[in-house]
């Protein structure tokens, strides 16, 4: 909550308008908690100004505003910028730990080229870049201003997230947020990579704790193709060590291993930094692997399209079928290792059910992430468990359904409702709460009021839910 509240008032004829203003936040040590000894408190470019630079022993320098804890709000600010390479933006929902949130930045180093600005979350400490990367909805070119003031403005509502920069009247991006909207701090931030140089200015920071009013029309998210695993059951993270040498995957790796539910992106994307993170990766357990299982009713061959990072290794039915390297500069000097479908592996499915496990490794801090997608794959059902195991999905999701309206019936009101079909989602309508529970391939999705369709939170899997359904007698 602002510390100050302060009221304008505008009078349209007859009719006023009442609304939360931005509050100002002086330059001084009293409004903020800096996590970098490499700072100060300056007169810069005719201004009070903070300058920032990166912990050597982090590499990051974090300023974070003092009491403005909250899920929804508007940050401004004015940086300077110089033209050391650095990487300088902001962070929004950040916990406690400093090891999730959400973050954007610009590269000083790419001004002018498409990857000027990014957005990312970060999972358990581990950056994203890799991952989200696809021009104009994650990534937007830009020409910086240097050694003068460059304006930012950052808002922040449920999903969604706008991100202007010198241009005040649209937005350089405008983005679906892939984190579950929850409140957190605000901070701005300096990030040097391997440059003990990198340096920025901030000043003129105001800041608002109200749910702003966006712009743009919903972004348009990616939606995966025919064939894309949308679960993965995913193991607790290990040594890479422990699969060296042997052409099988080891039974003692296996048997070792305990497993969650994930379900992808729309698009197929699987951030695995949401499973475990650099706490893994710095006591040296740097590999995760992903399972699920391919039914068909004849032998057949089928082609397999694998993104990954950082490097994988792909087992068929417990032996290895192939091994792929996209860490950075893997492929070139200038190959950045962002994530996407650059190989493809012919699968020998045998008739009947084929275990389908990926190890991925993840070799630095900038993603830890997979996807695949099965070609002409209209005649294999893709799942977590083979399907001699499987019940009757149909009757698993009325199952639920019923749960869902008899646990919450001020959400699912299940005596006003409407029920339709869009491709291959199931949706329910209650008209009530202006609440839409959507169910595909047995991924259930949650549509909160005012927000679109576009903007479902993906909420868990059928099975996720089934063993409360089934304690409630349903």
């Amino acid at each position: 909550m602002l510390k100050y509240l302060n009221i304008c008032c505008l009078t349209l004829g007859s009719i006023s308008a009442v609304q939360v203003c931005a509050e100002p936040i002086p330059m001084t040590a009293d409004y903020w908690e800096v996590l970098t000894p490499n700072y100060e408190f300056v007169r810069y470019l005719d201004r009070d100004a903070l300058r920032v630079m990166p912990d050597s022993s982090t590499g990051d320098g974090v300023a974070v505003l003092k009491g403005k804890t909250s899920q929804e709000g508007t940050l401004e600010f004015d940086v300077a910028l110089n033209r050391e390479p650095a990487f300088v933006g902001a962070l929004w929902r950040l916990q406690d730990t400093f090891m999730d949130g959400e973050m954007f930045y610009l590269r000083t180093q790419q001004s002018g080229f498409p990857d000027a600005s990014q957005y990312m979350p970060i999972y358990n400490g581990v950056p994203s870049w890799q991952l989200y990367s696809k021009e104009g909805l994650y990534t937007q070119g830009m020409t910086l201003d240097f050694d003068q003031w460059m304006h930012v403005k950052i808002q922040i509502a449920g999903a969604r997230g706008e991100i202007y920069v010198k241009d005040m009247s649209k937005p350089l991006l405008n983005l679906p947020l892939h984190r579950i909207p929850q409140p957190g701090m605000w901070a701005l931030i300096v990030s040097s990579g391997v440059n003990p140089n990198a340096t920025a200015y901030f000043s003129n920071v105001e800041f608002s704790s109200a749910t702003p009013t966006l712009q743009a029309p919903a972004p348009q998210r990616p939606v995966a193709a025919p064939g894309t695993v949308l679960q993965w059951q995913v193991s607790d993270a290990f040594p890479k060590t422990e699969l060296s040498g042997t052409l099988g995957l080891p039974d003692a790796v296996s048997n070792a291993r305990t497993w969650k539910t994930f379900a992808t992106d729309p698009d197929g994307l699987l951030n695995l930094a949401q499973n475990q993170g650099v706490g893994a990766i710095f006591s040296g357990n740097d590999t995760m692997l992903v399972k699920a299982n391919l039914h068909t009713s004849q032998a057949q061959t089928k082609a397999l399209n694998i993104g990954f990072s950082d490097s994988v290794r792909v087992y068929l039915n417990g032996q290895l079928v192939f091994l792929g390297n996209d860490t950075y500069a893997s492929r070139d000097y200038r190959f950045l290792g962002i994530i996407g479908y650059y190989d493809t592996v012919p699968l020998q499915l045998r008739a009947g059910d084929n275990s389908l496990w990926l190890a991925i490794t993840e070799t630095g801090f900038d993603g830890w992430g997979v996807k695949a997608q099965l070609e002409e794959a209209s005649d294999v059902q893709i799942s977590l468990a083979p399907s001699t195991t499987s019940s009757d999905g149909t009757k698993e999701i009325e199952r639920l359904i019923a749960w869902a309206e008899a646990t919450y019936p001020d959400l699912f009101d299940a005596a006003h409702q409407k029920s339709f079909n869009l491709g291959t989602l199931h949706v329910r309508h209650y008209p009530n709460s202006n609440v839409f529970l959507g169910i595909m391939e047995s991924l259930v999705y949650l549509q909160a009021p005012n927000n679109n369709l576009l903007e479902a939170t993906l909420v868990g899997t059928v099975a996720d839910f089934l063993p409360r359904v089934s304690q409630a007698g349903f």
